[in-house]
């Protein structure tokens, strides 16, 4: 057909002066009716009154109309009207039909067609639309947009891997009371149909804590559940409601400044102002929407264009300004991979922003040499980063290395894991055979191979380490019956030390052996590896089958590494290490195993191994390898989203309308190449941009509607409002389909945003038995109760993790209380609860603030007394259903509690009655306080005055109703000296809160806790014992020193406890007390002086608190004192530990010894201080690896 046919073909006629013909009507003109006048008649209608009224008659009608209608709001920001009536349609299945109307401050209104459906959507009760709880109420004739405060609110929530004996109600109850009040999980959890994660919903009020992890023992085993929460509700800071932020509540002292609509100078304010359009701007990346009224005429603009289109179906090119929005910080957990490409608009230069990320690997980032098309400079290429590694090791009980069958595994086992160095343990092989060269020949693993022995040491044979001499070379050090330990080199690593340990079955034998492991690790500074069978399990359960193994068995073992700083590292494959090979009583150990120093976890951090199968021994090989992450070159993706974005179309013309020339498929590799390069130097190849622009758009949306709310007439503002969403819904579509075909692309990786739930057990199974150490779980460990720092810190966190249910416990019986207050304390000072031992501490010292002498665990008395208080503050100042009803049946806390009165209105009164010094009435026109009961007469009552005060019928009246905004209204029946006395009680023309704590009106839950210890005594040495680098292992013990809670023999004897001895361990003249431990012992003090050496220059020997107090008073820096606490408290231990080694152990340690110990413990905590090489040299720990006596 002839082009010349359409109308676009014809060039545009010049506009002239001359009168233009009328223009004919358009389709939205023909096709829409004129309003109809009898639908909405209105006429003048004269009222005399200055007040219109409304009668019953005049609004019956409208009553009728809206008879069937629900109004609502949801909780947080106002959804979408397209995106709510979405979620609706979804959620409410409706015989009728539904029409939603849009109202101010955020309400929506619901009108239904049939009373089936009306009734069914109020009888349901709480609704979650779009994750957040939507709050409803019945349309009356008298409803006000004006949302509620809430104090509590329902939230959902997922508890992840959930063990299956524990979903029950029972079990969900308990895990949900963590985190709120339970009342209700969905029909898939209830059914279990669904056991990925069960979902759960609870009431949370402003004291919730949110917890991201939820921790249970399933008959002693620890499982951390994961907690997933659908919405997180944002309360206000000051009143703690949930409605509005801490920026725009009422009551906050400095709220933002709120600017007025700006008017345009120059412009008639008289006619309407028509906003002109945007032009296209060069500058801007993509277009932006438009509404419906354009999309006929932007249908003929892309068919009268048929070159590279300039706009996307007619939409104007947006450009926001630099200083909308402040640029967001790159965020790690952003949905993309590619890397931020986010800069100044406004710039001629495209901007650069180099991200230092740890993901930086993921993105693809590929720059053409030199500069790109537009002159840029080229970017800096980042380096990979480098991992040190280590030669490959390998640890196995042979159990007799004297059969061709086994020199034929293990060489198979070096070939299929490229292993390195080889330790055999338990070879059975003498002195004799190694000398024969044919046995060596015969034995040897690699083919150029050098190794080392201890058969002249044991017999027969233990250990025999063979490793590849073209790779290695390993220098002998040390070596024992038990152990060989030497230096191994590599050209591509630091040195390190090994040791290759085959334990004795005997328990004496084996402290000989980690005596020896501890001389090397004090002579060390090298990373340092130990590996191999120790004949000894660390934890009671790493045995399975056969009799328990005492705690006295396994101690020894485990001070070691504790005392070495070593620590085990992750392993993978089987869990178990040696079988007894029998089927009428198995036994399973865990008894070969690889631990290192922090040194060599700072050195390798990749490091691992693996158990794997037996193959034909009772021990199973152990693989220590270093895993170096191998980075993969993303492929390129083509992004679909660009066909939206002109400047896309003018490249990919540009490029291949030039000639091409040689081989056709050369040519269009080089055109695909070039067009790669410069699609990538521009700033919308990454999808970040499409989410900076929803962001900015957002931002801009809320400041555009906040101004709209102040001038709601604004044309232009309208406009603006109208076009930023139509912008806005354009981006987000356009995000939903990259999110789309992102998904598609790397769904195993990704997933789709609303699969979440699938993809977190996907995530789970790639991420376990990580082989990063993320921090320390307890396990099936239970080492945590072996001494009083692991039972501090677990009491600690325990009740920390139910503060919330705790405080709503005011109601708990006081014997339920003592029950679980004896049992934390057994737990404490004992370790379990079935143990009768004597303890010198009260349990309520423990539950003291540290300042006032205490350990700081929560005090359960302190919670119900705070909890009280909180409840008093809240009833004077807001209102609630429980405040109501407390006011309708008790009057006042203050008031004389009745003899039928509940327990809990008791001990609310009884705390009522201790704090009234603390609170204080505020009076103005609305104060509620109650006359005759509160104290708001000059901070007394007004019987405390007149103490034969009667007020008859106004005893229940509030000072509201006695006071008008002229002043008082004392009613005639009052007394005229009652009155006169009154009169003179000055009033406030402020209104604000009605009770005042400790004159403030502002108070939280930590005021009244910490009120609760007011009349207790401050404990002045608190800032020395727990300063701010404190371990709270030493500390606890100068603490029970300060306390009197050490079990010295005097102590013992107070208590008529038949001592054999009382005389002190160290020097076995004087009598032992606290005092003379602690430092007045010639023993303790030689340790103390040296260790700190300013206490040699003391001519008296001091006590600890005195010590204490001289380190406080000294006039140096900060890091300095602390380090000398540290070493203080520190000295304190390890002399209470010696002592008890030597009184019941018969075991002692000579001073050289021991100050070598402690000085090893604090180089170890101080090393990672700011100033720790100066705070070494002021206690004189540098060299802590010198000899400086013998050990007995």
């Amino acid at each position: 057909m002839d082009p010349s046919a359409f109308s676009s073909a014809f060039p545009p006629l010049v506009s002239s002066s001359s009168p233009s013909l009328p223009k004919p009507p358009s389709w939205d003109r023909i096709l829409t009716g004129s309003p109809n006048p009898s639908e909405f008649s209105i006429s003048t209608l004269q009222t005399p009154e200055e007040i219109i009224p409304f009668q019953q008659d005049d609004i019956a009608e409208a009553n009728d109309e809206w008879s069937l209608a629900l109004v609502g709001y949801s909780l947080g920001r106002r959804p979408f009207y397209e995106t709510l009536l979405k979620a609706i349609r979804k959620s409410w299945i409706l015989k009728g039909t539904l029409k939603l109307i849009s109202l101010s401050e955020g309400f929506f209104l619901f009108k239904f067609s049939t009373l089936e459906d009306y009734e069914m959507v109020w009888a349901r009760g709480a609704w979650f639309i779009l994750g957040k709880p939507f709050i409803f109420q019945k349309w009356t004739p008298h409803f006000s947009p004006k949302r509620e405060e809430f104090n509590t609110v329902p939230i959902w929530f997922k508890i992840h891997d959930l063990p299956l004996c524990c979903w029950t109600p029972v079990g969900i109850s308990k895990i949900a009371t963590k985190i709120g009040i339970p009342m209700a999980v969905d029909a898939l959890t209830a059914s279990k149909s669904r056991l990925t994660y069960a979902r759960v919903c609870v009431q949370v009020d402003s004291t919730a804590t949110y917890p991201e992890q939820i921790p249970i023992s399933v008959t002693g085993k620890l499982f951390n559940l994961k907690i997933e929460y659908e919405w997180k509700p944002e309360l206000c800071g000051l009143c703690k409601s949930f409605n509005h932020s801490t920026s725009s509540c009422p009551t906050n002292p400095n709220p933002p400044p709120q600017t007025a609509p700006t008017t345009v100078r120059g412009r008639s304010t008289s006619r309407r102002h028509r906003s002109r359009p945007t032009s296209l701007s060069s500058k801007s990346i993509l277009p932006q929407p438009i509404s419906n009224a354009n999309t006929v005429n932007s249908k003929n603009q892309m068919q009268s264009n048929q070159t590279a289109p300039q706009t996307i179906l007619g939409h104007d090119l947006v450009t926001l300004p630099n200083n909308a929005i402040p640029k967001p910080l790159p965020n790690l957990n952003s949905p993309t991979t590619e890397h931020c490409a986010s800069g100044n608009d406004n710039s001629t230069e495209e901007p650069y922003c180099p991200l230092n990320n740890k993901f930086s690997t993921l993105a693809e980032h590929q720059e053409p040499q030199g500069s790109d098309a537009q002159g840029h400079p080229e970017r800096p290429k980042q380096l990979p980063k480098t991992f040190m590694t280590h030669p490959t090791i390998a640890s196995w009980n042979i159990r007799g290395f004297n059969s061709p069958e086994k020199v034929i595994c293990c060489k198979n086992l070096v070939s299929e894991e490229k292993i390195d160095i080889i330790c055999l343990l338990e070879n059975r092989i003498s002195l004799s055979n190694i000398q024969d060269r044919w046995f060596c020949s015969n034995h040897r693993i690699f083919a150029n191979e050098n190794s080392i022995n201890n058969f002249d040491q044991a017999s027969p044979g233990r250990i025999w380490i063979k490793w590849n001499s073209d790779n290695i070379s390993f220098t002998h050090t040390s070596s024992s019956s038990q152990m060989i330990t030497g230096i191994v080199k590599t050209s591509h690593t630091i040195p390190f030390l090994l040791s290759a340990v085959y334990a004795s079955n005997s328990f004496e034998e084996r402290l000989a052996l980690w005596e020896d492991l501890s001389k090397i690790q004090s002579n060390n500074t090298l990373p340092w590896v130990i590996l191999g069978d120790f004949n000894c399990c660390r934890f009671q359960s790493d045995k399975k089958g056969g009799n328990s193994i005492p705690l006295s068995r396994l101690a020894p073992f485990n001070n070691f590494i504790f005392d070495s700083h070593l620590v085990e590292l992750p392993s993978t494959g089987l869990f178990h290490t040696w079988y007894n090979q029998r089927t009428d009583n198995p036994i399973h150990l865990r008894l070969d195993r690889i631990l290192v120093n922090v040194d060599w976890l700072s050195t390798f951090p990749n490091s691992d191994y693996k158990v794997v199968n037996s193959l034909i021994s009772d021990h199973t090989p152990l693989i220590l390898k270093s895993d170096v992450p191998v980075g993969s070159k993303p492929r390129f993706m083509f992004k679909n989203f660009w066909c939206r974005i002109p400047e896309f179309w003018s490249i990919l013309l540009s490029i291949f309308d030039a000639p091409s020339s040689g081989n056709p498929i050369t040519s269009l590799f080089l055109k695909l190449k070039l067009l790669k390069s410069r699609i990538k130097a521009k700033r919308w190849d990454s999808s970040n941009h499409i989410a900076d622009m929803c962001r900015n758009l957002t931002c801009l949306q809320r400041e555009c509607q906040a101004k709209l709310d102040l001038d709601p007439l604004n044309g232009n503002l309208c406009a603006d409002f109208k076009k930023l969403s139509s912008d806005l819904a354009f981006y987000q579509s356009t995000w939903a389909s990259w999110t789309i075909q992102r998904a598609k692309v790397k769904w195993l990786q990704k997933g789709e945003e609303d699969l979440k739930f699938l993809y977190s057990k996907i995530r789970k199974r790639q991420s376990f038995n990580s082989k990063a150490l993320k921090g320390v779980s307890f396990g099936e460990d239970n080492s945590h109760t072996d001494n009083m720092l692991g039972r501090t810190q677990y009491i600690k966190y325990t009740i920390t993790n139910t503060i919330a249910y705790w405080i709503r416990g005011s109601c708990i019986p006081k014997s339920i209380i003592k029950i679980i207050s004896k049992l934390s304390a057994k737990f404490l000072h004992l370790g379990g609860s079935q143990l009768r031992k004597l303890h010198l501490i009260p349990w309520m010292k423990f539950c003291k603030p540290k300042a006032k002498g205490g350990l700081g665990i929560v005090s359960f008395q302190a919670l119900i007394h705070a909890f009280n208080c909180g409840v008093i503050f809240r009833w004077y100042n807001s209102q609630s259903p429980l405040i109501n009803w407390l006011n309708t049946r008790y009057h006042s806390p203050w008031k004389t509690t009745q003899s039928n009165a509940s327990p809990f209105w008791k001990s609310l009164s009884i705390t009522a009655c201790n704090v009234r010094h603390s609170f204080s009435f505020h009076i103005h026109h609305n104060c509620r306080a109650y006359i005759q009961w509160d104290h708001w007469c000059k901070g007394a009552t007004l019987a405390s005055w007149l103490p034969n005060l009667i007020l008859g019928g106004e005893q229940n009246s509030r000072l509201c109703d006695w006071i008008n905004p002229l002043g008082w209204n004392i009613p005639p029946s009052v007394p005229a000296a009652l009155s006169a006395f009154i009169r003179a009680i000055p009033i406030s023309q402020l209104d604000g809160v009605n009770i005042l704590w400790k004159n403030s009106n502002k108070a939280v839950f930590r005021d009244f806790y910490q009120e609760f210890f007011a009349n207790d005594a401050d404990f002045i040495l608190h800032d020395l014992i727990w300063h701010k680098n404190h371990s709270l292992r030493f500390s606890a013990y100068s603490w029970l020193a300060c306390m009197g809670g050490l079990k010295t023999a005097v102590e013992m004897i107070k208590r008529n406890i038949h001592i054999t001895d009382s005389s002190c361990n160290f020097c076995y003249v004087h009598v032992e007390t606290s005092a003379h431990l602690l430092f007045e012992c010639d023993y303790s003090f030689m340790v103390l002086s040296s260790i700190i050496p300013s206490f040699a220059n003391f001519f008296l020997r001091p006590n600890l608190g005195q010590a204490l107090q001289h380190i406080g008073n000294l006039d140096i820096q900060k890091d300095i004192k602390n380090g000398m606490l540290l070493a203080l408290n520190a000295s304190v231990y390890h002399l209470w530990i010696e002592r008890n080694r030597r009184r019941f152990n018969n075991d002692a340690t000579s001073s050289c010894t021991l100050i070598r110990k402690i000085k090893r413990a604090l180089s170890f905590r101080i090393s990672n201080w700011k100033n720790g090489d100066l705070i070494k040299g002021c206690l004189d720990i540098r060299h802590t690896g010198t000899y400086l006596g013998s050990g007995r």
